[in-house]
């Protein structure tokens, strides 16, 4: 079993099970009633993550794909998918390690190469017209190093990038990302959320840090 995403006021739930979505409601007293499931084209799905009455799900390829889940009983695949390098100038980067959206806008992560063979990239997608077949904007990448998580706040993106520390990025013209500021007060981290003011990161054996965004620098 791979990730468990809810959705719809999280009154309803998706179970990635390899290249399987398997949907279920959830009841008042927490149960999970199956209504659904849908066969998808990734060999392994890892991230899934809703947007208006879609989920976006990306895994074993470069691909990202849209399932409209507006009826989760009947869920439909939204035409092929589509290659998530884009226009970087990438031509392989690893497999997509996270989605994010803010607002109509799509960042796909991908995890490349610490040593160096693989760029660790960041795309962004206009995805407010089209799911499967959204616009390609722009991109950031780094050679010699991972990218391992990433959240948003604003207008400001951050990057895990293990034992390379944080990186800050601004995505407020998501066609021009440009890299503001390293941080590496934090020991490796690998995970982040957005937790009020803070950003919260897990640091593998390193335990968990929690940074105060309204400080400068960060």
């Amino acid at each position: 079993i791979r990730p468990i995403t809810f959705f719809s006021g999280d009154s309803l739930c998706s179970i990635a099970v390899g290249e399987t979505l398997e949907f279920f409601r959830v009841s008042d007293e927490g149960r999970l009633d199956p209504i659904g499931a849908i066969l998808t084209p990734i060999d392994l799905i890892n991230v899934v993550i809703p947007f208006d009455h879609y989920l976006l799900v990306a895994g074993g390829s470069n691909d990202v794909l849209a399932v409209d889940v507006a009826d989760p009983r009947a869920p439909v695949l939204v035409g092929d998918g589509f290659n998530a390098l884009g226009g970087s100038g990438v031509s392989s980067a690893g497999n997509v390690r996270q989605l994010a959206v803010r607002g109509s806008i799509l960042f796909v992560l991908f995890r490349g190469d610490a040593r160096g063979t693989r760029p660790a990239l960041l795309t962004s997608w206009d995805v407010s017209t089209s799911v499967d077949n959204p616009t390609y904007l722009g991109a950031y990448f780094e050679t010699g190093t991972e990218f391992l998580s990433m959240a948003i706040e604003a207008s400001l993106l951050y990057i895990a990038a293990g034992n390379q520390g944080l990186r800050v990025l601004t995505v407020s013209d998501p066609m021009r990302i440009e890299q503001l500021n390293t941080i590496t007060s934090v020991t490796s981290p690998e995970g982040l959320t957005i937790v009020g003011n803070y950003l919260v990161t897990a640091n593998g054996f390193n335990g968990v840090s929690a940074l105060d965004l309204r400080q400068s620098g960060t």
